[in-house]
């Protein structure tokens, strides 16, 4: 009778045994899902370096935004009607407008969003049907951010997710810029060298709003073949940006002097008997050239003056009305352009009517 007693009794033991290990698994189910529970959770597994790896971010947010099993089934139910949660960018420097969209179940009626230390805001439901909030990120300092998402539904039950925002405002190192050259024929192609640290994703160099982009070459070297109108003369100011992926940028300048290509004259000059000409058919540049100055003058080809003279203009007045006649002694475009800025602009200087001359047929006559 005692032996039955006994065995009874080890029974009972061993079922209220059982049942406190299944009630205490129970309140660890529960307790993980409030926000200290998973705020921890996050917090062990972001990255130390806030500003750099992103991976983890991207991990938390695929996983913090799906419905599919995010944090694993085990905190399916705490955001079962948020169904996605959607980030415009990921990592990206303060000042950077980030979209936000959060995808629910039809019956959620509120969607808020909160930053801790920050004000918190509310999303405006879309025609689309998912909730939108586009974030002002100005000021925000290097690191990672958490944006803590609650929706509420009809029946006024909460549900909650995460989203997760990398902060990187430090720009990459550009260490050096230069040309090949420090001088060179306007027209002709010259090369930009930089030189930027690991973290540089592009490369452009800025000539009065012109911009052309950098070739990564290897280790720390970048390069630009860069090729300017032969109508860029002078002094050119190169301002070259190193951009990282997150949207900062290091800046440097260099310079390169741009000189106009120079035709030397041969010495020869045409005959002194000057003759008309026209050119209604032209062949050659130079009788293209001809073909311009006759809409406005009339043309000879002759010797002009001395034996220095390469054309010359002469402007003749009748009252109001006022002609012009030409001679060209040496037989090139650029003379005729020259004159023909004297033609359309009487009072323009010889260098003027140079670079007008030059601005026609990319080279200068000397």
């Amino acid at each position: 009778m005692n032996k039955k007693i006994l065995i009874v009794l080890l029974f009972l033991f061993i079922i209220v045994n059982i049942s406190g290990q299944v009630y205490g698994h129970g309140q660890e189910d529960y307790t993980i899902y409030n926000d200290k529970a998973i705020q921890e959770d996050i917090n062990f597994n972001l990255p130390s370096n806030s500003g750099t790896n992103n991976s983890n971010n991207n991990y938390l947010i695929g996983n913090l935004a799906s419905n599919n099993g995010s944090f694993g089934n085990h905190y399916e139910s705490y955001i079962e009607k948020i169904f996605k949660v959607f980030v415009s960018k990921s990592v990206f420097k303060a000042g950077t407008k980030i979209n936000l969209k959060i995808y629910t179940d039809k019956s959620v009626k509120l969607v808020t969003g909160k930053i801790s230390g920050k004000t918190g805001y509310i999303f405006t439901k879309t025609k689309s049907g998912y909730w939108n909030y586009n974030l002002n990120t100005k000021n925000f300092k290097n690191g990672v951010y958490i944006v803590n998402i609650t929706a509420i539904d009809t029946s006024n039950k909460v549900y909650k997710s995460l989203a997760v925002l990398t902060v990187d405002n430090v720009p990459p190192k550009l260490f050096s810029v230069s040309t090949n050259v420090k001088s060179v024929n306007a027209g002709n192609q010259f090369t930009v060298f930089a030189s930027a640290d690991n973290t540089t994703t592009k490369i452009v160099a800025t000539i009065r709003g012109q911009k052309y982009s950098f070739k990564y070459l290897n280790g720390t070297q970048w390069s630009s073949k860069i090729k300017l109108s032969y109508k860029e003369i002078n002094t050119i100011i190169i301002i070259v940006k190193a951009f990282d992926s997150a949207g900062n940028f290091a800046k440097k300048d260099t310079y390169i002097v741009s000189k106009p290509k120079i035709v030397y004259w041969n010495g020869s000059l045409l005959t002194n008997k000057k003759r008309s000409v026209k050119y209604p058919h032209p062949n050659n540049d130079y009788e293209k050239s001809i073909k311009e100055l006759s809409k406005y003058a009339k043309v000879y080809e002759g010797f002009a003056v001395d034996d220095r003279t390469l054309g010359i203009t002469y402007r003749i007045s009748h009252g109001k009305k006022v002609q012009y006649a030409v001679t060209i002694a040496y037989k090139d475009p650029f003379i005729v352009y020259h004159e023909l800025a004297h033609v359309l602009h009487w009072k323009w200087n010889e260098y003027t009517c140079d670079r007008y001359a030059y601005n026609k047929t990319g080279y200068w006559i000397k």
